[in-house]
């Protein structure tokens, strides 16, 4: 009889101590889903961001001569890259980094401020190249 209460004891023990044991490692793994969670959705916020930064490269202006206005798609964005020799890709209307380093590259060469934006005054630079 004493070996029964001892052996009921001692298994008493042992699932105890597991139980805790998985408490432990549960708690773990909970903290570590709140962690990947907020990582995800900061990762979610910079991507927002990052859309809404391309997609201000189409820009208007009224022109002092004509009174008309000028705005350059994306695709005539890089259409008039690629007729200036400075875009290889396709012609897709996404400005991905191949156009976003074509723009760099043909703002350097024209002395324009490089910063990978088709703003207006790249936009009147690359006019030109938009007809061949």
């Amino acid at each position: 009889m004493k070996k029964i209460l001892l052996i009921v004891i001692c298994l008493s023990f042992v699932f105890t101590g597991c139980a805790t044991v998985e408490k432990q490692e549960l708690d773990k793994l909970e903290k570590r889903v709140t962690v990947v969670e907020r990582k995800q959705e900061s990762l979610e916020n910079r991507m927002e961001e990052t859309v809404v930064y391309s997609s201000t490269v189409e820009v208007e202006e009224i022109t002092p001569q004509t009174g008309s206005q000028i705005s350059m798609t994306k695709q005539e964005i890089q259409l008039a890259l690629s007729n200036a020799g400075y875009y290889k890709g396709p012609i897709d209307g996404k400005l991905g980094q191949l156009s976003r380093q074509a723009i760099r590259d043909f703002q350097a060469d024209n002395g324009l401020k490089v910063d990978g934006i088709a703003g207006t005054n790249t936009q009147k630079a690359l006019m030109p190249y938009l007809t061949k």
